[in-house]
Order: C-alpha cells, then structure tokens, then sequence
C-alpha cells in the first residue's frame, strides 16, 4: 500500500504536459495571388543511345599496339569535348625517335 502511495505522489509531482491546442500543427495559411505560375520539373533520368558507334584508328604510319590508358565506360555521362579515351604514346615516341635517329644517321653519311 505504501508503494501505491508513493506512486501517486510521484504522479501528481510531475509537471504537467500541455496538451496541443487544436490548429497548433496546421500549416501557414497565405492568400492567393494573382500572377503566371511556372511550373518547375526536377527528374533524374538515364539516357541510351539509340545507335551505338565504334571507333577505328587508322593510322597510316605506326602499325604497332596501342594501349589504351582511359576509356569511357559504357552508360558514362559526356559532353561535347569531353575526352573519350587516351592512349599511351610511349611506343610511337620510341619509333619516332628511332626514326629521326635513323635520319640523322642517313643524312651524316650523305655529307
């Protein structure tokens, strides 16, 4: 009995919660103007190509591999000039410079 007594007295010790009056939570209520309303779409979306295209180097002096250093992934998002692959040039430039060796070379014979 001395447990439910304390209990109470607990209770009623507790402050008191107000209780929210009706419309506390309703939103802000503003008058209608007359104007243009431009109406505003935000949507994510995915784009697909209708046809796809393959890309061909024809390179009329080195015949050599090429490796391909970046690339575009399929589905990636580009925009004109926006760079589609790199290549690495380290092999041309060892042809090219082996090339203009052999020229000097040919060119200090001629003399």
């Amino acid at each position: 009995m001395l447990h439910l007594a304390a209990v109470v007295a607990l209770l009623m010790a507790a402050p008191q919660q107000d209780k929210p009056k009706p419309g506390d939570d309703a939103e802000e209520t503003v008058a209608a103007q007359k104007g243009n309303l431009t109406p505003v779409f935000e949507l994510e979306a995915v784009y697909e190509a209708v046809e796809s295209a393959e890309l061909k180097l024809r390179l009329e002096a080195y015949q050599g591999e090429l490796t391909l250093l970046k690339i575009a992934a399929a589905g990636e998002t580009v925009k004109k000039g926006d760079l589609l692959f790199s290549i690495d040039k380290s092999a041309i430039e060892k042809q090219i410079a082996a090339i203009e060796n052999d020229l000097r070379v040919a060119r200090a014979t001629v003399e």
